[in-house]
C-alpha cells in the first residue's frame, strides 16, 4: 500500500519516479487490502504518498474541495493532469528488423542460464524472445534468413524446410542438449582445422596424410591430329568414389511444369538454408537442376543446360546463345559433375561436346561439411577440338 511505501510520487518525470498510472494502480491495490475504507481515507492515503514540495503535491493542494471530495472525482482529475499515453505500435518492418538483429549467443550454447528464476538454455531463451517478434510474418518468409544467422551447431540440428514459425521455434526448443554438445565439439574441431590450414604448407601436409593412390586408368589413344591433353592432379578421393557419392546424393530433376517449378524453388531455398550462398557445389551437396534442362550426364552446354552447342569455342570464346540462362552455382556444378562423369565413366559412347579441357587448382580444398579433402576442378571448360575425345 502507498502509505507503507517509502517511495514517494513526484509527478515531474524525474528518473526513478513512478509512472503516473502505475502509481494509481498501487494506491488502488492498497484499498483492496483494507475493508471498509472511507472516501476520506482513500483521499488521505493518496495525499500521504505525494513527495513534499513536489509538483504532484502542488497540484493536489490546488484542487477545489469538490474535486477531491471522493476518490472517483480525485482519480478523474489525476488522469486529466497525467493522461495515459498511447503505446507505440511496431510495424511489420520494425519487427522484421528486430528479428534479424536478435542474435543467439554462440559462446553460451549448451550452458544453463538463469532467467526470471528459471533454469534454461541459450537456444530456448532465443526462441522465447523471437516468438513475439514473428507474429506478423504469417507466411514464414523470413525463416530462411533468420535460420542462416543461427550458429552452425544449431543449424545442423534443425533440418528441413519450415514455412511456419510455430513449428520452426518448437524445433529449436526440442534440440537435445546432448546432441547440441556433440555439434559444438564438432564445430571446435572444424575451427581447429581452419586455423591449421592458415599455414601455407599446412594444406599440402594434411592432404598428403590423407591421400591414397588411385588405380591408374587405361591409357587413351588419339588420332595424330587430336588435341593435346593436359594432365590433371588426381583428386584425393578417387573418381569412382566421387561418382558413386554424386549419384547417391543427386536431388530429383523436375520437369518444366508448374509443379516442377514449385518443387525446384523449394530445393533452391533448402540448399541455401543448409549450405549458404557461398557454398561450393560438390558431390556431397549437388546443386538443384533447372526444370526443362538436360541431365548432368547428357553432354549438354554448361551455361544453359541444352544440346546443340557448347559453352566456348576452341579459342575460348563464348558460343552459348544464352550464357546466363542458368544460375551461377548450377553452371559451376555442371562443370564439376561433367568432369566426374567423364573420368568416372571412361567407356561412355561419344557425346556432342567433342573436346573438354580441364584446368584445376593444384591446392587441396578442405570441405567442412564432410571433413574431407579434395582437389577441385573449378573450371571444366567446353570447347570444340579436332575430333572426338572418346
Amino acid at each position: 500500500m502507498a502509505a507503507d511505501n517509502n517511495k514517494m510520487f513526484y509527478g515531474d518525470g524525474r528518473a526513478g519516479d513512478y509512472n503516473p498510472h502505475d502509481y494509481i494502480k498501487m494506491i488502488k491495490r492498497g484499498f483492496v487490502t483494507r475493508a471498509n475504507v472511507s472516501e476520506a481515507n482513500k483521499v488521505e492515503l493518496f495525499s500521504l504518498s505525494l513527495a513534499a514540495s513536489s509538483e504532484a503535491e502542488a497540484w493536489f493542494d490546488g484542487l477545489a474541495a469538490n474535486e477531491k471530495a471522493t476518490w472517483a472525482a480525485l482519480e478523474g482529475e489525476f488522469l486529466k493532469q497525467w493522461p495515459k499515453e498511447a503505446p507505440v505500435v511496431k510495424t511489420a518492418q520494425d519487427l522484421a528488423e528486430e528479428m534479424m538483429m536478435l542474435e543467439m549467443c554462440e559462446d553460451e550454447l549448451g550452458r544453463k542460464l538463469e532467467v526470471d528464476g528459471i533454469s534454461t538454455y541459450e537456444h530456448v531463451q532465443w526462441a522465447r524472445k523471437m516468438r513475439p517478434l514473428c507474429v506478423k510474418d504469417t507466411s514464414g518468409l523470413l525463416i530462411p534468413q533468420v535460420r542462416k544467422k543461427l550458429p552452425r551447431p544449431v543449424r545442423n540440428l534443425v533440418q528441413g524446410t519450415f514455412t511456419d514459425w510455430t513449428a520452426f521455434l518448437q524445433a529449436i526448443r526440442n534440440i537435445s542438449i546432448t546432441d547440441l554438445e556433440d555439434e559444438i565439439e564438432k564445430e571446435k574441431r572444424l575451427r581447429s582445422h581452419d586455423a591449421a590450414l592458415q599455414s601455407p604448407t599446412a594444406p599440402l601436409r594434411a592432404a598428403m596424410a590423407k591421400a591414397t593412390l588411385a588405380t591408374p586408368s587405361a591409357a587413351r589413344t588419339y588420332p595424330p591430329s587430336g588435341p593435346t591433353i593436359r594432365r590433371v592432379p588426381a583428386p584425393l578421393t578417387s573418381i569412382p568414389q566421387r561418382l558413386a557419392t554424386m549419384e547417391r546424393n543427386l536431388p530429383p530433376h523436375h520437369p518444366n511444369t508448374g509443379a516442377g517449378q514449385t518443387a525446384y524453388a523449394k530445393q533452391v531455398v533448402e540448399y541455401k538454408s543448409r549450405f549458404g550462398d557461398l557454398a561450393q557445389p560438390n558431390e556431397f551437396r549437388p546443386y538443384p537442376l533447372t526444370p526443362g534442362t538436360q541431365p548432368l550426364d547428357a553432354g549438354a552446354c554448361y551455361d544453359c543446360g541444352q544440346h546443340g552447342h557448347v559453352a566456348k569455342d576452341r579459342q575460348g570464346n563464348p558460343t552459348c546463345p544464352t550464357p546466363q540462362a542458368l544460375p551461377e552455382p548450377e553452371r559451376r556444378w555442371r562443370s564439376i559433375a561433367g568432369y566426374i562423369y567423364r573420368l568416372g565413366r571412361p567407356n561412355n559412347p561419344p557425346v556432342e561436346i567433342r573436346y573438354v579441357a580441364t584446368s584445376s587448382s593444384p591446392l587441396p580444398f578442405y570441405d567442412r561439411d564432410t571433413d574431407s579433402y579434395f582437389i577441385y576442378e573449378y573450371d571444366d571448360e567446353q570447347g570444340k577440338g579436332q575430333g572426338s575425345s572418346e
